[in-house]
C-alpha cells in the first residue's frame, strides 16, 4: 500500500514537471518572440508631438490663417532626481508661484511617465534661455508649439472661427479614432468645419526607458504631418471694404442712439453661389483665443451685449421687412394676380375688415405702378396682392425662395430662420392663422425670420434669373505640398417656378429705388447699381428697449449684367434703410468695381 502511494507521488511529481517544462518550452521557443515583443514595448514611452494646421487663403492669395511658433516647457518624472532644485532654476527663467509650483510636485509625483506642462506660449528668447539650462538639469523638456496666428487680426473672424484644447465633451462626439486628448480642435467657423482637413496628424518622440522609469535610449521620432491648406472664394479686397464700411456704419448708430447695436454685411457671386466677403459687426481678435484668452479677457467677450462671438450672417435671424416684397410681387406676377403694367392706389393704409394696416408713407403714395411700388416701397400694394393669395400657393412660392431652411453652406451653426404658416401658429401661439397675418408676411413682417445669407440668397435668385445656388466659402483644398484634393463647383439647388420675364419686372423697380426711389443713397458713378430697402418694426424689448427698428438693404450689380449681390443688415438703428445700410452697400460695390477697373 505503502508503495502505491509513493508510486502515485512519483507520477504526480513527473506530470508536474512535465507541464512545467512544457510551458516553459511553448513560452521560450513558441511565444518567445512575441513575449520579447511585448516587453521591449512596455519600455517605450512615446511623447507627442504637437501638428501644425494647414493655411487659409483668400482668393486672390492673400493669407488669412497661418501657424506661428511658441514654445512649451514640461517636466519628466522619470529623468528627475531633484525636483526642488530643478524648479528653482526655471523659476529664474519663468516665474512660479507657489501654488503653481505645488501643483507642478504634484503632477510630477502623481503621473512619473507623461510630460507634465509647466509654462506653453513661451517666445523665443525664454526658450533659448531655457535651452541653456538643460544640459545641467534633467528632466527638462523643450518642444516647438504651432499656434494659430491671424495677421489681419478682426477681419474674417467670424467665418474663420478659431481653436482650442479639445474638451471632454467633445471627445464624446468626435472620431476616437482621430481625435485624443491634448488635441487643438476648431471651434468655430471654417476651424471648425473643415477640422478633419485642417488639424494634420500627429507625431511623436518614442524614448526607452528602465524599470525604474528613467531613459535609456532614444528610439527615435515619427514627424507630424501638417494639415491641408484652403483657398477661399474671399475677396479680400471686398472683405476689407465690406468691414471698414459695416464698423463705421454701426458705430455713427450707436453713437446716435446711445445704445450697443450691431450688423451685417454678405457679398455672392450672382452666379456661383460663392461668397466673396462676409462681415459681422461687433468683432474679435481670434489670436486671443489661439495664444490662451485669460478668463477676465473671455468674460469681457461673453458678457458683452452687442455679442461679438456671433455670426449675423448666418446665425442672427431678424425680420425680413420690405425686402420680402421681391417674393411677394414676383409670386404674384406669375400667379397671375395683376400685370406688370397696373397701377394701384395708396391712401397712407389698408383697411381688412376694419382692420387697418397702415403704409410707411402715412399720407399714401397715391396713384403707383407695379414698377415704383417696388421703388418706393408701398406698403399697401402687397397688403391688396396678399389678400388674393390662396395661402398655401403663397407659402409655395416663399419656400421656393429659400425662405425658412438652411442654405448649406460649408460653415457651422447656420440658423434656418422661420416660415411661418397655420399648423406652426396653432403649436406655437394656440390661435388660427388670420388673414391679417398673410397681409404682415407679404411685407415681411408679422412672424416670418430670416437671416442676411437668406436674404442675399433669394436677391441672387431675381438677379440671375431663378436660380438658387448653395453659397459656398471654400473653393479648393490643398495639400501641404499644394496638390489639389478637392475643388467646390456652383450648385444649383433649386430653380424657381417664376418666369424671368416676371423677374426682369421686379429688376427694374429694384433699379427705380436706386434712381429715384428709397434706395437713392446706394447711387454709384462707379457701376450701375439696383436694390430694394427694408425697415423692420420692432417692440420694446430687453434687447432692444426703445423698439427701434432694422434696417436692410438687399441689391446686385451691374443691373443689365448682374455679378455680384450685397445685403446690409444694421441692427436697432432706426429710420429706414435707404439711409445707413444703403450707403454701406455703395462702399462694397465700388470696392469691387474700383479693384476690377484697376
Amino acid at each position: 500500500m505503502h508503495k502505491n502511494r509513493l508510486f502515485a507521488l512519483y507520477i504526480f511529481l513527473f506530470l508536474l514537471l512535465l507541464s512545467l517544462a512544457v510551458r516553459i518550452f511553448f513560452m521560450q521557443f513558441i511565444k518567445g518572440e512575441s513575449y520579447q515583443q511585448l516587453a521591449r514595448e512596455n519600455t517605450i514611452r512615446k511623447i507627442p508631438i504637437r501638428s501644425e494646421r494647414g493655411e487659409i487663403f483668400t482668393s486672390d492669395g492673400v493669407i488669412l490663417v497661418k501657424n506661428a511658433v511658441y514654445f512649451k516647457l514640461s517636466l519628466l518624472s522619470f529623468e528627475m532626481e531633484n525636483y526642488p532644485a530643478v524648479l528653482s532654476a526655471i523659476n529664474r527663467i519663468v516665474p512660479l508661484s507657489k501654488q503653481e509650483t505645488g501643483a507642478i510636485i504634484r503632477a510630477l509625483q502623481q503621473n512619473t511617465l507623461e510630460p507634465v506642462l509647466v509654462k506653453d506660449m513661451l517666445d523665443y528668447e525664454t526658450f533659448c534661455r531655457l535651452a541653456e539650462i538643460k544640459s545641467d538639469y534633467s528632466g527638462i523638456y523643450l518642444e516647438a508649439q504651432p499656434v494659430r496666428d491671424y495677421p489681419l487680426h478682426e477681419i474674417g473672424c467670424h467665418f474663420l472661427g478659431y481653436d482650442g484644447l479639445v474638451t471632454e465633451e467633445e471627445l464624446e462626439v468626435l472620431p476616437k479614432e482621430v481625435y485624443s486628448a491634448g488635441d487643438i480642435v476648431g471651434k468655430d467657423g471654417l476651424e471648425k468645419f473643415y477640422d478633419l482637413s485642417l488639424k494634420g496628424v500627429k507625431g511623436a518622440s518614442r524614448i526607452q526607458v528602465d524599470v525604474a522609469g528613467k531613459m535609456t535610449a532614444s528610439v527615435g521620432t515619427v514627424f507630424p504631418k501638417q494639415g491641408n491648406n484652403l483657398v477661399l472664394t474671399i475677396d479680400s479686397t471686398v472683405q476689407k471694404a465690406a468691414e471698414k464700411a459695416l464698423k463705421e456704419a454701426v458705430l455713427e448708430v450707436e453713437s446716435k442712439n446711445g445704445e450697443k447695436s450691431g450688423g451685417a454685411a454678405v457679398v455672392i457671386d450672382a452666379n456661383t453661389g460663392e461668397i466673396l466677403a462676409m462681415a459681422s459687426y461687433p468683432a474679435y481678435d481670434p489670436n486671443f483665443f489661439a495664444r490662451g484668452i485669460s478668463q477676465k479677457d473671455y468674460d469681457v467677450i461673453i458678457k458683452n451685449r452687442a455679442t461679438p462671438l456671433l455670426n449675423r450672417v448666418i446665425h442672427g435671424a431678424y425680420p425680413c421687412a420690405s425686402t420680402f416684397k421681391l417674393i411677394t410681387g414676383s409670386a404674384a406676377l406669375q400667379q397671375g394676380l395683376l400685370s406688370e403694367n397696373d397701377y394701384f392706389y395708396c391712401s397712407g393704409a389698408y383697411n381688412l375688415d376694419g382692420h387697418i394696416f397702415n403704409c410707411f408713407v402715412t399720407s399714401g403714395h397715391g396713384a403707383v405702378s407695379f414698377r415704383d411700388s417696388i421703388a418706393y416701397s408701398c406698403d399697401v400694394v402687397y397688403y391688396m396682392l396678399a389678400v388674393k393669395f390662396p395661402l398655401d400657393i403663397f407659402l409655395k412660392y416663399i419656400s421656393e425662395f429659400g425662405i425658412g431652411e438652411r442654405s448649406g453652406i460649408d460653415l457651422p451653426g447656420e440658423n434656418g430662420g422661420l416660415l411661418p404658416n397655420p399648423k406652426w401658429k396653432k403649436k406655437v401661439y394656440k390661435e388660427d392663422w388670420y388673414p391679417g397675418d398673410t397681409v404682415n408676411l407679404s411685407i415681411g413682417q408679422g412672424f416670418v425670420e430670416v437671416t442676411p445669407l437668406q436674404v442675399a440668397r433669394f436677391t441672387m435668385a431675381v438677379a440671375n434669373g431663378g436660380f438658387l445656388y448653395k453659397p459656398f466659402i471654400v473653393k479648393r483644398v490643398l495639400s501641404p505640398e499644394g496638390a489639389l484634393i478637392k475643388t467646390a463647383e456652383p450648385e444649383i439647388e433649386h430653380t424657381l417656378s417664376i418666369e424671368d420675364r416676371y423677374l426682369n419686372v421686379i429688376r427694374e423697380g429694384m433699379r427705380g429705388a436706386v434712381l429715384y426711389g428709397t434706395a437713392t443713397a446706394a447711387n454709384s458713378p462707379n457701376v450701375e447699381v439696383a436694390g430694394k430697402t427694408g425697415t423692420a418694426e420692432n417692440f420694446p424689448t430687453p434687447e432692444n428697449p426703445y423698439g427701434r427698428n432694422h434696417t436692410w438693404f438687399t441689391a446686385f450689380a451691374p443691373y443689365k449684367k448682374p455679378e455680384i449681390i450685397v445685403t446690409v443688415f444694421l441692427e436697432k438703428s432706426g429710420g429706414f434703410g435707404g439711409e445707413k445700410s444703403s450707403q454701406v452697400a455703395r462702399k462694397i460695390f465700388e470696392s469691387k468695381f474700383k479693384s476690377a477697373k484697376n
